[in-house]
This record gives C-alpha cells, structure tokens and sequence, in this order.
C-alpha cells in the first residue's frame, strides 16, 4: 500500500468528483491525508474524512498566505485575511480521531505580495503558536515553506533557527517539510532536527536533476511520498488535474531515484507515515 501523505481533495477544481477521487485510492490500497489551509478548508477535510470508515484522514492548520492577504481561490472565491484562532484549531483537532496533524502551516516569503519585512513577523509569530499547539496536542506538523525569490533559501533558514530556538527550550517537534523545496545542507539539518521530507510530483519533472540528485542523497527512512493534489501534477500527465492516485507514480520515480525496488519505497514510505501521523 502507500500513504499520499498531503492533498486537497476538498478543492472547489474536483467539484462533485471529490468522492471518485478518494475511492480511485482507497479501491488501489491508497490512503490519503488531507490538508485543511484555513479555517473552512480544516473544517471541510475533517467531514471528508470522517465520511470514509478507514483511510482517509486530515490535518487542520491555516497556510500562512492566509495570515497576510486575501487570498483569491481556483473558483474565484476570495478568502479574507484569517487572524490566527488556536482556540479554534485546538478544538478542531480534538473534535474527531480522523485529525492526525497540525497544517498545512509555516513559512511563505514567496507567494504572498505582502512585503516580507511585513509577512515574515506575523508568519513566524503565529508558527510559534501552531508549534506549541502539536506539542500539547501531540500532533505532528504539516510544515509548508517557501523561500523568496530575493534570498534563496531565507524561509528554510528562519524555519530551522525557529524549531531549533523551540527545541533548545524544551519543545518538542514532530513533522515533515511538505513539499520540500530547499536545498540539500537544509534538508539533512531537518531530518537531524527529528523531521520528515515530503517529496511530491516535482521528482518526475524532466527538468528536475539537481532536486533528483538531493534526494537521492536523503534516507528512505525519513521520506514521505505525496502529491499536493490538484497541484503538481507527475508525469506523464502534466497539463492535467492531479489526483491523490498518482501518488503510485511519485514512488516509482523515488524508487528509480534511489536504485530501490519498488516495493521497498511502497513499505517504507507508509511506515514512515503511519509512524508521523500514528495512522491506524
């Protein structure tokens, strides 16, 4: 089996497709996580996911593009600026066992049109209380972040010096970068910090060597596979929608990637994320 370990199936682009979308996963011994990005998005994954007895689970969190600016949707819809409520998060996480995460959360100093001199206080302000909240929840975090275009690698070093500044006073935290778009120094100081690294369709792109060539030099046991579902699609079908099925393709290149069998990605990527997300 696999675990798509992150993916929007509650995305207006699947429309009433949503259901046919989960079962082309479940009926392929696929399970998925998906990912709440704000207030009504982590209340809509937890209804998914409670309507499916087995496989389908969530995460509740507020992408931090939320906390800065409007925020235009696939569909048109404009999501005003969300003022962090832990309170509500908190009691969304603990209102169902199908919530396994905190996120999708963390750092944008690239997307939002927000100057970063503004952003970056208020993302990093509110990250800190998402990091407290999965520690007194005992829940991982699903960590998104994303560098600026002026500064390569800005967001990851702020993210690190953040969980490191956490951890040296007594925190703890469980989690993986989603989507991992850092470099390699940055990827092994998170995996040394006790974190996973989620790698998506990017790893099939035809011109992703250097990103290929990075995880190759990362161990299997702290790699999560995941689509980010209706972005990113893999080849062969980018051009089109993503589903979470295609996670099926992402572990075949991980597994060329590697020099592995197949089967080997399949069992270790999905006890890597049966151990993060306690999934049962």
């Amino acid at each position: 089996m696999l675990v798509d370990s992150h993916c929007h199936p509650n995305f207006p682009s699947y429309r009433a497709a949503t259901d046919a979308v989960v079962r082309r996963c479940l009926d392929n011994d696929i399970w998925l996580i998906a990912v709440g990005t704000n207030a009504a998005t982590s209340q809509e994954v937890v209804t998914l996911a409670e309507q499916y007895p087995a496989g389908v689970f969530a995460t509740v969190g507020v992408h931090p593009t939320h906390l800065v600016e409007p925020v235009t949707e696939p569909d048109g819809t404009v999501v005003p600026i969300e003022s962090l409520d832990v309170e509500y998060y908190r009691t969304l996480a603990t209102s169902s066992p199908k919530v396994v995460g905190i996120g999708e959360v963390g750092l944008d100093y690239y997307r939002t049109s927000v100057p970063k001199a503004q952003a970056r206080p208020v993302q990093l302000a509110a990250l800190r209380q998402l990091l407290t909240l999965g520690q007194e929840l005992n829940l991982p975090l699903v960590l998104h972040c994303r560098n600026s275009e002026q500064q390569p690698g800005d967001a990851y070093d702020d993210l690190i010096a953040l969980i490191k500044e956490f951890q040296t006073n007594g925190g703890v935290v469980r989690g993986v970068a989603h989507c991992y778009g850092g470099d390699l120094s940055q990827a092994k100081q998170l995996v040394d910090l006790g974190l996973y690294i989620g790698v998506t369709g990017v790893i099939t792109f035809r011109s992703a060597h250097a990103f290929r060539e990075m995880i190759s030099q990362l161990p299997l046991e702290r790699l999560l596979v995941e689509t980010d579902a209706p972005f990113l699609t893999p080849e062969p079908h980018r051009g089109k929608q993503n589903e979470p099925a295609y996670v099926q393709l992402v572990a075949e290149k991980l597994a060329s990637v590697l020099g592995r069998p197949i089967t080997d990605i399949m069992s270790q990527t999905t006890a890597n994320a049966r151990e993060l997300f306690r999934l049962m």
